[in-house]
C-alpha cells in the first residue's frame, strides 16, 4: 500500500502525542504538523524530524500541501468541526483530503481492563467509542459487574475494536467469552475511509506498565463525569455536523464488522451489535438517508450472518436523560441498559435467575420502555424463577405492609397464613413518612392502630422512621401503592426481585383517576394484584401500559365478614333514645386534592348542628386519616388544636362520637345508615344493606361500578345543607328507604364475589399465593 503524504493539524497542543503515536507510519508520510507554541521547531516521528509551525501561518501551508491529506484532532468535535469548516471553504484542498483524525485515547483504565480479562478471564466484553463507554453500564446488565468487562475508549473505531477482539480472543482460553456487544453509531459507516487507514493498529506495548489490579471494570470514574443534565441553552444552541455518505467508507466498514463477526463466531462468541440512543433534537435533526444506510447494512448482516443488533437509537427517553446531545446519563443509562439486559435475555445470553438479583426500581424502568408483551413474558419468567427459589425453603416468611390502620384487610387473610405451617407470617404496621402526618393526632391514630391489632392477636411489628430495618421477607401483601409513604427499606430500589410483592388496593375501587396513578410503580411490577371487583380490574387493565396480566377478580377481603352468617357484631352507641337512628358520617380528605372528594369544608359546622338538633338520631364520626392534615393546610382550621376542638365538640355530645382507624366493619353492621362524600366506602357500605346518602361536589369521575351503586343511592349536594337535611329526615329518621331493592339487586350482580368466585375473597387470595409456593417434590 503506497504511503499517504499527510500534514497533522492537532488543536490542542498537549494532545500532540497521543495523536502522533497512533499515526500509522507504515501508511502515512507525516510532512508538517500544524498547532500552537510549537513554530520553527521540529518533532521526531519514527526517526524523522518533521517540522511544526503555529496556526497563524496556516494559510502558506494550505496553498503548498493543498494536494495533501489533512488530518484533524486534539480537539472537541464542534473544534473538529469548525476547523474542517475552515479548510474545506478554502478552493484549494478539496473536502475529501480532509479527514477528522479523532483518535482513540488509549486510557491506563481501558489497559488495565484488557489486563484484567487476560488474566481472570469474562463471560462477555464491550468495544466502542465513548458512547458505549458512557452508554453501556455493566451495573444495570444482571450480573454485568461480576462477569463483564468494557473495552470501549474515547473515539475508538470500529476497526480498532476489531483489532481490540483480535487481542483478546488470542490471550484468553477458548469458548469463553459468551458474546460480545459492539457499540455501534448510526454514522460509524459513513466515517471517514481514510481515518481506519491512517491509524496505528498496534496497542500491545501499551499493556506494559499496568496492572489488573489497577482496573475499572464499567469506567465508573468516566461515568461519574457524564451523570448530569444538560441546559435548555445547550439544546438551543446545538447544531448538528452534516456528514456525507462515501460509498466507499461503507463498503470497507462494513467489511470490518462482518469480518469481527466472524471473529466472534469463530471463537465460540455470539456477536451482538448495540445502538444507544440520542437527544431528541440529535435524533429528530439525523440524516434519514444515513440512518437508512446503517440500517440496510445491519439489516443484511443480521440475514446473513449469526448476528444480531439491539437498535435502540429511536427510543424515546427525554432530555433528563442524556448530559449532552450523545451521551446519556446514570439515569438514562438505567433506562437502557434494562432494556437491552432483556434483549440480551430474549437471546438466551442471560440466564433468568440473574434477574431475581436486581431490584424492583430497576424492572419498574424497564417497565416504561420496553414493549409490554415482551416485558411481561420477561416477568413471568422472572417471577417463575423467585417462586421456585422461595418453594424450596423450609419456612417462608410472609408480610403484611401498611401505614394506616385503616388499610388493614381484615383479619381472615393473615389467619389463613397464621395457621399454615409453612409460613410465618408478619404485619409491619408503619408510621407513615411525611411531614405532613407529624402531629399528635397521626401519632394517636398510629398507637391506637397498634392496640387494635394486638388485641385482636395478630403478629405486629410496628415500624417507625425513614431508615427503620426490616427483616427480609419472601412475600410481601402490599396494601397501599404509596411507596413513598414506607420507610426506604420497602421501597423498589431496596427490594430485590427474589421477594415477591403482591398487591390489594385497601379500597374499592369506583372513580376513574388520572393515567398517571394506574402506572405507580406497583402496578408495573407486582407478582399478583387483587381486584375487588370485575370493573376495577377492568379500569386498571384499561389505563395501565403494561395492562393487568396478573391482575385477578378475588373480591375484597376485608368485606369477607359480613358473608360469615355466625358473625356477631358488636359496637356501642352513644344514644340518647333506645329507637335513636344510628348513622355514620365519614368526611373524606381530599379538599383541594387531585381526586376531589370532599365537602367538609362546606358542611362541617352544618353536620355539628344537625346531630346536636336531632335526639332521635346517634351518630359515629368517622374522619379519613388524612382529614388530620388537610382540614389545617386548606385553611378550613385555623391550627390543629382547632381541629382538636371540633372533634372534642363531637366526642362532648350525648349522641355521637369520633372513631378512627380501622375495624369498622362493627359499626357498619350496627349501623342504620351512612352519610359520606369518600370514595371505597361507596361500595364498602352496600355490603351491609343500608341506605347510603352521598354528599357530590363537581368533578368526580366514577367508573361503571362507582355509578351503578350511586344510581342507587341518594346524592345530595354537599354544599346544600337544605337538601342533606331534607334527605337526612325522609329517607333515614322517617324509614323511606325507596331505593332498598334496587340497592339489593346491584349489589348481586356487581359486590357478590363468593357468588362469583364460589369462595371468600380472603380464601381465594391465600389459595392463589400458597398453592404456587406449594413444595414440589422433585
Amino acid at each position: 500500500m503506497d504511503k499517504k503524504d499527510v500534514v497533522l493539524v492537532v488543536l490542542n497542543r498537549d494532545a500532540l502525542e497521543d495523536t502522533v503515536k497512533n499515526l500509522n507510519l507504515d501508511r502515512a508520510n507525516l510532512s508538517m504538523i500544524i498547532t500552537d507554541g510549537c513554530d520553527g521547531k521540529t518533532f521526531s516521528v519514527g526517526g524523522k524530524a518533521v517540522p511544526v509551525t503555529n496556526f497563524a501561518t496556516i494559510h502558506t501551508y494550505m496553498w503548498k500541501y493543498r494536494r495533501l491529506i489533512w488530518l484533524i484532532g486534539g480537539g472537541s468535535s464542534d473544534a473538529l468541526r469548525k476547523m474542517r469548516k475552515f479548510l474545506s471553504a478554502y478552493r484549494h484542498i478539496p473536502e475529501a483530503n480532509i479527514v477528522n483524525f479523532e483518535v482513540a485515547q488509549i486510557s491506563s483504565t481501558w489497559s488495565a481492563n484488557v489486563r484484567h480479562i487476560i488474566e481472570h478471564g469474562a463471560d462477555f466484553f464491550v468495544t466502542g467509542g465513548e458512547y458505549a463507554q458512557v452508554g453501556v453500564n455493566l451495573k444495570f446488565i444482571p450480573n454485568g459487574e461480576r462477569s463483564g468487562v468494557i473495552l470501549a475508549d474515547t473515539n475508538q473505531t470500529l476497526r480498532q475494536s476489531y483489532m481490540t477482539s483480535k487481542y483478546i480472543f488470542a490471550h484468553v482460553a477458548p469458548d469463553t467469552i459468551k458474546f460480545v456487544l459492539i457499540g455501534l453509531e448510526p454514522d460509524a459507516f459513513c466515517r471517514d475511509e481514510l481515518h481506519a487507514e491512517l491509524l496505528n493498529d498496534d496497542f500491545q506495548n501499551v499493556l506494559s506498565t499496568v496492572t489488573a489490579e489497577q482496573a475499572d471494570l464499567n469506567f465508573h470514574v468516566v461515568k461519574a463525569n457524564f451523570d448530569c443534565e444538560f441546559s435548555a441553552k445547550a439544546v438551543i444552541d446545538w447544531q448538528d455536523t452534516p456528514q456525507k455518505i462515501s460509498a466507499a467508507a461503507v463498503e470497507s466498514n462494513a467489511q470490518i464488522l462482518t469480518d469481527y463477526i466472524e471473529l466472534c463466531l469463530a471463537n465460540g462468541a455470539k456477536p451482538v451489535g448495540v445502538v444507544l440512543p440520542v437527544a431528541p433534537a440529535a435524533k429528530e435533526n439525523f440524516d434519514a438517508e444515513l440512518l437508512k444506510t446503517f440500517r440496510d447494512t445491519i439489516g443484511q448482516l443480521e440475514e446473513n450472518r449469526d448476528f444480531t443488533c439491539v437498535d435502540m437509537f429511536d427510543l424515546n427517553l427525554n432530555y433528563d436523560c442524556y448530559c449532552d446531545m450523545t451521551h446519556l446519563n446514570a439515569q438514562g443509562q438505567t433506562f437502557v441498559n434494562a432494556l437491552l439486559a432483556a434483549k440480551l435475555h430474549a437471546k438466551n445470553l442471560l440466564p433468568i435467575e440473574s434477574f431475581c438479583d436486581m431490584n424492583y426500581a430497576y424492572i419498574n424502568d424497564l417497565s416504561d420502555i420496553a414493549p409490554a408483551d415482551e416485558y411481561n413474558a420477561l416477568m413471568e419468567k422472572i417471577f417463575a424463577a423467585s417462586a421456585q427459589m422461595i418453594r424450596r425453603k423450609k419456612k417462608i416468611k410472609i408480610g403484611f405492609v401498611l401505614y394506616a390502620a385503616s388499610q388493614w384487610s381484615g383479619d381472615e387473610l393473615y389467619n389463613l397464613f397464621a395457621k399454615d405451617k409453612r409460613f410465618e407470617t408478619n404485619i409491619f404496621f408503619c408510621k407513615r413518612i411525611s411531614v405532613a402526618t407529624d402531629n399528635e393526632l397521626f401519632e394517636k391514630d398510629f398507637l391506637d392502630g397498634i392496640e387494635r391489632f394486638k388485641s385482636h392477636g395478630l403478629k405486629i411489628v410496628p415500624i417507625r422512621g425513614r431508615k427503620a430495618k426490616v427483616p427480609h421477607q419472601d412475600v410481601i401483601i402490599c396494601l397501599t401503592p404509596y411507596f413513598s409513604r414506607l420507610p426506604n427499606a420497602f421501597r423498589p430500589s431496596k427490594i430485590s426481585l427474589k421477594t415477591l410483592i403482591t398487591h390489594m388496593p385497601y379500597s374499592l375501587s369506583i372513580s376513574i383517576r388520572t393515567k398517571g396513578f394506574y402506572n405507580r410503580s406497583i402496578f408495573h411490577v407486582v407478582w399478583k394484584m387483587f381486584h375487588s371487583s370485575v370493573a376495577g380490574l377492568k379500569t386498571y387493565a384499561k389505563y395501565n401500559t403494561v395492562g393487568m396480566p396478573r391482575g385477578f377478580f378475588s373480591g375484597y377481603p376485608r368485606m369477607d365478614i359480613f358473608f360469615r352468617q355466625n358473625a356477631d357484631f358488636k359496637f356501642d352507641w352513644k344514644m340518647t333514645r333506645p329507637d335513636a337512628k344510628k348513622i355514620i358520617w365519614a368526611p373524606h380528605w381530599s379538599i383541594n386534592a387531585v381526586t376531589r372528594y370532599a365537602t367538609f369544608q362546606w358542611n362541617y359546622k352544618f353536620m355539628y348542628e344537625f346531630a346536636k338538633a336531632h335526639p332521635e338520631t346517634s351518630w359515629v364520626v368517622k374522619p379519613h386519616g388524612g382529614l388530620y392534615s388537610t382540614a389545617v393546610k386548606e385553611k378550613v382550621f385555623p391550627s390543629l388544636e382547632a381541629f382538636e376542638a371540633y372533634l372534642q365538640a363531637w366526642n362532648d355530645l350525648p349522641n355521637a362520637q369520633v372513631y378512627t382507624g380501622g375495624y369498622y366493619q362493627a359499626i357498619f353492621a350496627t349501623s342504620d345508615a351512612m352519610i359520606h362524600d369518600s370514595g371505597s366506602f361507596i361500595a364498602e357500605y352496600q355490603y351491609v344493606d343500608k341506605p347510603m346518602i352521598f354528599l357530590t361536589r363537581a368533578g368526580e369521575i366514577f367508573n361503571d361500578l362507582g355509578n351503578a351503586i350511586l344510581n342507587v343511592s341518594y346524592c345530595v349536594d354537599g354544599k346544600d345543607h337544605k337538601a342533606i337535611a331534607a334527605t337526612l329526615k325522609r329517607v333515614i329518621i322517617d324509614g323511606n328507604d325507596d331505593k332498598a331493592a334496587a340497592r339489593k339487586k346491584n349489589f348481586n350482580e356487581h359486590l357478590n364475589y363468593p357468588k362469583y368466585n364460589g369462595k371468600l375473597a380472603s380464601e381465594f387470595i391465600y389459595h392463589s399465593i400458597a398453592d404456587e409456593l406449594k413444595e414440589v417434590p422433585e
